[in-house]
């Protein structure tokens, strides 16, 4: 029954919806799960801050998990692995004194596989190894938009099987811009003059085990690397079985591939190949104009203060892209006098000519293709009278 207030009015019982204003700094369960879900949806709001793309390539890489060192037999495969975090992009790396980095991308490494950033972990596998990558060290170097952080190296560490079982010392070497890489696979880079052809090219391996009867060795040639490859024909082979001789190389021979293999007398199941190695035939970059423009004559641009000198280094061959650099020399040319012009990369140069103080500067222009041979043109002087 309910009670009457003042007045004969009866009152009516609070509702059990009803809260008092108070009731969230009275109850403690209320105010810590108010709380909680507060911390919760900051810290989901940091790392959605902290992850986003935009974020991410405001740091400079980190690796949480560095490549370690890999030992394998001959012929099998190793894989180094590595974590980073804030990474765009990656590149691995190869050395062979720890000191002098390479990109593995810039080499034809047809037993190297090395993939892109994938979330934060890369890869780099090696295949079919031979004994003479032992000692080879690799790092992963990852960029962002502040900058790149490179990891701790790691070594691979081939050694010979046991018993009777065949495998490679080394594969076909070829020789690549930087020089001859013995016991490795690279392109085998041989500029050609237009009317001539290279000779006296050799691919040369080496293996090791054996049942000791003797050996039956087989040389092959791919267009494209992989099968189908057909048995040589045509070239000289030395006594040994572990030399191929290419008399003579054309244009036509551009991008063939070359691989030997092994096959046991004591056992025809016992056998090994190598991996291949490519060669490249370049025709020498071909240039249109050395370094010549209005006015030129003899190597010269004749042209008077407060006018503009242009000068053009059309290029052609048939590795394209081609890339141009301008090159100039304050001091007639001598050795170590050329510097780049800086943003002079185009086949058109134009200088504006303020002085008479640049009267006799020298230029001209490196053009490179992408198999990084490079032509300079003839140096043309500037004359200002």
């Amino acid at each position: 029954m309910n009670a009457a207030g003042p007045g004969g009015e009866c009152c009516e019982p609070a509702s059990p919806s009803a809260v008092r204003p108070d009731r969230l700094g009275r109850d403690p369960g209320l105010l810590l799960g108010l709380r909680t879900l507060s911390r919760v949806l900051a810290i989901a709001f940091g790392l959605a801050i902290l992850l986003h793309p935009s974020t991410v390539r405001a740091f400079v890489p980190v690796f949480t998990k560095n490549p370690s060192n890999q030992s394998i037999t001959a012929n099998s495969t190793a894989t180094f692995t590595a974590t980073v975090f804030f990474a765009t992009s990656v590149q691995w790396q190869i050395s062979f004194d720890g000191v002098t980095w390479t990109p593995i991308d810039n080499f034809v490494w047809s037993n190297f596989t090395a993939d892109t950033l994938s979330g934060n972990s890369a890869s780099l596998t090696v295949t079919n190894a031979p004994i003479a990558l032992s000692g080879t060290i690799v790092r992963c170097l990852a960029s962002s938009a502040s900058g790149s952080t490179a990891s701790s190296s790691a070594s691979l560490t081939v050694s010979a099987p046991s018993g009777t079982t065949l495998y490679t010392l080394s594969d076909p070497g070829g020789r690549y811009e930087s020089g001859y890489l013995s016991g490795l696979s690279p392109t085998f880079h041989t500029p050609l003059l237009p009317s001539s052809s290279a000779s006296n090219i050799t691919f040369t391996f080496g293996y090791g085990g054996g049942t000791g009867e003797g050996v039956t060795i087989t040389w092959q040639t791919s267009t494209t690397g992989t099968a189908p490859w057909t048995n040589a024909s045509g070239y000289t082979i030395s006594a040994d079985g572990m030399t191929l001789y290419v008399p003579t190389a054309s244009t036509t021979m551009n991008g063939l591939y070359f691989r030997a293999y092994v096959v046991d007398n004591g056992s025809s199941t016992n056998t090994v190949y190598t991996n291949p190695a490519r060669l490249d035939v370049i025709e020498p970059i071909g240039i249109n104009s050395n370094a010549s423009g209005d006015g030129s004559t003899n190597g010269s641009m004749h042209t008077a203060v407060s006018t503009v000198a242009t000068f053009v280094a059309n290029g052609s061959g048939t590795k394209l892209p081609l890339t141009y650099q301008w090159y100039i020399s304050t001091t007639g040319g001598t050795a170590g006098s050329w510097s780049a012009v800086v943003g002079a990369t185009s086949a058109t140069l134009t200088v504006t000519v303020a002085s008479a103080a640049q009267n006799q500067n020298m230029y001209y222009c490196a053009v490179k293709d992408s198999a990084l041979a490079t032509t300079n043109t003839d140096p043309v002087v500037l004359t200002v009278p």
